[in-house]
This record gives structure tokens, sequence and C-alpha cells, in this order.
């Protein structure tokens, strides 16, 4: 009876957290897209003026440094967001700046662009200013330089888009920049800058059914230029949400937090509800494992009744029960779930936007739900995967060491022939994503144009990684999981390569007519 019961509990705690995950996917996700949207099209673009040829034209910085172009696409409330930009690795846009005019544009275009935010907006976005001068900091512009021996962080606020006098004078616009070689010296000794701004977004609410009340949240939009890559600036753009304060100072509503615009409360009851079912399910997990072993321990005592040691634990101890590797899984997945389902009580939204939080509740929904595969173990036909895995893994991964040295090389000549020039091998690991991804068959054409300006070397090395790696390595990997999952589904009639070196060690004369 309680095996049944425990398969129940499992599928309901994972149905339960398949829910939260949805609500997370159909609430604060799209909003979470759209708003870095707004980030991007809205602070991280800048357009600058240009003189050819006695025309005025305008460009935009930064420069992107991929070909090609990705959106993040958000559905909030049947309203589409999108927007436009090179994206490297991540939903975040990643540009370059090639000149320290370029530099100085897109860095006091930021600002200025910060301060038309409030009027070119569509949403209700606060920045640092007359109404909100004692709520909201103003943008925060971090140089860090070597100095000698010594790594220096200095610390420029920006209270205004005109005001030339608080930037550091090689940063300055116009007349006011300061003379080359101190700039120069400047742009030398530079590491890195950071570009700090705070928005705020305010809206109306009633706490608790009570007297409406202005709620102030604050998003936290950081620009970082890094001068460690050769040739360019790289430009990078995150965000974050941080602590919200209110307005008239003080919490309301009885020491509550606010949640962010557009986001609804969850309820308790649903957070009652999964922590009750996946206590009652660990309760069923614990006392299923205590009456195993009890029962071993009972049988032990009767084969061998002068056992010194016959206590329950030392029995799981010794005939292994102890060591089960599905009840510590579950024991430990559990235990983080009902941490994560505390952590988030009264609002769920932390749950994506606090990046150890979000990982860690994405390992407990997906572990969750691949724990229930110890219960197809009791049927072969349902458990093939696992029976496969089993059989074919081990000898996968040991063909993968014999090939691992041939890879690096590959890995080591395209980074040293190729990188100063190539993007996709700019660095051993983008060289090996390339090379993977070669392997299975992607960007195998855009790969051999990027190294047709050396002809016959970028030829040759893509046409023998391709030789060895896709028609070989690749063949005999599928070849070895396919006999692991014949020997899996038809273990009496599939000899293994596994069975015929056994039976080979057992018949030495036979083994001998092989050779």
């Amino acid at each position: 009876m309680q095996a049944p019961l425990r398969l129940m509990l499992h599928v309901v705690a994972a149905l339960l957290l398949s829910a939260r995950s949805s609500q997370l996917g159909q609430a604060l996700h799209p909003f979470q897209r759209a708003i870095a949207n707004d980030w991007v099209r809205l602070l991280f673009y800048v357009d600058a003026s240009r003189d050819v040829s006695g025309q005025t034209t305008v460009v935009t910085l930064p420069h992107f440094l991929l070909e090609v172009e990705e959106e993040i696409a958000a559905n909030v409330d049947g309203e589409f967001f999108s927007g436009g930009f090179a994206a490297r690795a991540s939903a975040m846009p990643v540009g370059a700046l090639f000149t320290i005019q370029e530099t100085r544009e897109h860095l006091h275009g930021a600002v200025a662009n910060y301060f038309r935010l409030a009027d070119v907006a569509l949403d209700s976005y606060l920045v640092f200013g007359n109404d909100s001068e004692t709520l909201l900091p103003p943008p925060l512009l971090t140089v860090r330089a070597d100095v000698g021996l010594e790594t220096l962080d200095k610390r420029y606020n920006l209270t205004s888009a005109s005001a030339s006098e608080q930037w550091p004078a090689p940063l300055r616009m116009g007349d006011a920049a300061a003379r080359q070689q101190e700039t120069r010296e400047f742009f030398d000794e530079l590491d890195a800058m950071e570009l700090k701004l705070v928005v705020g977004m305010k809206r109306k609410e009633r706490p608790g059914g009570g007297v409406e009340a202005d709620k102030l949240y604050e998003w936290t939009v950081v620009m970082r230029y890094d001068l460690l890559n050769q040739g360019h600036l790289e430009v990078t753009m995150n965000y974050d949400l941080v602590h919200v304060p209110l307005p008239e100072g003080g919490r309301r509503g009885g020491g509550e937090e606010d949640m962010p615009p557009v986001l609804v409360d969850t309820g308790v009851m649903f957070n009652w509800v999964t922590l009750v079912v996946i206590c009652l399910y660990q309760t069923v997990e614990i006392s299923i494992k205590w009456a195993t072993v009890k029962s071993l321990a009972a049988r032990q005592s009767l084969d061998h009744a002068h056992n010194a040691d016959g206590h329950p634990l030392a029995v799981a101890w010794r005939t292994g029960a102890a060591k089960d590797f599905w009840f510590w899984i579950v024991l430990a997945v559990n235990f983080v779930t009902v941490v994560c389902l505390l952590a988030t009580w009264r609002h769920a939204y932390r749950l994506s936007l606090d990046d150890s939080l979000c990982f860690t509740f994405a390992s407990c929904c997906a572990l969750q739900w691949g724990s229930l595969v110890r219960y197809l173990q009791v049927n072969t036909r349902f458990h093939i995967l696992g029976l496969t895995l089993r059989r074919g893994l081990p000898r996968v991964m040991q063909f993968l060491v014999g090939v691992l040295p041939i890879f690096v090389g590959f890995v080591l000549f395209g980074t040293v022939m190729f990188g100063a020039k190539v993007p996709r091998f700019q660095s051993a690991s983008t060289t090996a994503t390339t090379l993977f991804s070669v392997a299975n068959g992607d960007e195998v054409h855009d790969t051999f144009n990027d190294v047709a300006y050396t002809p016959w070397i970028g030829q040759i090395y893509v046409y023998s990684y391709m030789i060895l790696f896709s028609y070989v390595v690749l063949m005999v990997c599928i070849g070895i999981i396919e006999d692991a999952f014949f020997s899996a589904v038809f273990p009496a009639s599939w000899p293994t390569s596994d069975k015929e070196q056994g039976e080979l060690q057992q018949n030495p004369v036979e083994a001998r007519h092989h050779h």
C-alpha cells in the first residue's frame, strides 16, 4: 500500500512544481524580457553624428561583434514586445567601440538617454531629477585603472547630462576634453569602466484593502566597458531588481515586501499544499526504507543468531541498504525544494530574479521529474533508456577519453591559427564549442567561409576535422550506443562485445584461434 502512495505523492509533488514553473513562465519571464527590451532600446543604443563628404549621417553605437541579430520577444497581456540586437551566449547585448571618440560618445549618450527616459518612454519610469532626488541615486561611473602596481577605482556621480565638469577630463566632450597626451595616458592605464543607472517604476497599491499608496521599484542597469580585448573596447549590459524603498520612508502594510509591477501575489495556500505533499512524500519514503531495513535485520537475526550487532542501522550499512542512490537523491531534492518554498513563501518572483535561487529551484524541478525514472525499473520495456545508458555510457566515455587528445590538438591549432581574425576561434572554449557544432553538422558552411582567408590551411583543417569526427568518432559512438540498446532489448540473442570478451577469456583455445 505504501509503494503506490509514494508514487502518487511523488507525481503530485512534480505536478505542483510544474505549476509553479508555469506561473513563472507565463507572468514573470515575459515581463523581464519586456523590461530588458526597454533597457536595450532606450538606454544601450546611442546615436552619434558623423560628417561624411559634407553630409551628416547618424550611426548607432556600439558596433555589434556578431553577424546575426537576435530578438527578445515577450508577450505580456496580449502586447508584443521585441527588440533586435546581437547576443552572445545570453539575452543581453554585447557590442564594440573602436575609438576613443566612440567611447566618449557612447558614455555621454547612455547618460543622456537615462535623463530622457522619463519623457520618451511609454511606461512610467522615474530617474534622478527634481521629483526623485531623495529616492534614486544619480548615474554612477566607476573607472578602474592600473597605476603602477596598484589597481585604483575612481567614482563619479553624474547628476546632469550637460555637466561636463563631473566627468573625468579625458572623457569630456568638445572643448572641455583633456589634451591628447593626457587622454592617451588615461586610456593606457584604463582597465575597465562601469556605468550604473538606477531606474524607478512607480505604481499605486492598496495594501490589505487599506488606503491607496504609491510604491517605488528600482531597476539597476549596468553597462560595463572592458578594455582587456585587443583592438576594441567591449560593451555589455545587464540589469537587476534591487531593494525597493517607499517614498515616504519606512515600510507599510505590516512589513510585507513589495513586488514588481504586473506581478500578482502568489497564493499562500498553494505553497502550503506543495509543502504538505512534499513532507508526506518524504515521510512515506523514509517509512518504506525503515520497514525494508527492519525486515533485513529480522532476517539476519534468524540466520545468524550469534551476530553481535543486529541494530537496523548497522544491518542497513552492512547489507548496502543505506547506500540506496535514489533514497538519498530524493531526500536531498525534497529538502532543497522545501528551502526554496520557504525562501519564496509570499513572492514567487524571487525564484527568477535571484540567480542562485533560480538555479536551485530549476534543479529541483528537473530532479523531481527525473527521479520518477526509478519506478520504471520494474518493467524492462519502460526502462530501455536506463539500461542502454548503463551498458553503453561507460564504453562511450572510454572511447572519448582516447579521442580527447586529438580533439584538444584541433582546438589549440584552431585557436592559435585563426583566433586573431575569426571570432569563432577567439579562445579555446569558443573553438571547442565551434568544433563540437561542426561535428554535429551545424555551422559547417559558415566555418568554411571564416577560414577561407587561408585557403590551404583552413580547408585542410576543417576537412580533416569533419572526416575524423563527423564520419568516424560520431559513428563509433552511435555504434556503441546501438550495441548497448540491442543488448538491453534482446539480452539473449544479441551478443555484445563484453560478452564475447568474457567467453574468450573462459576459452583460451578459442581465443588463440581468434588471434
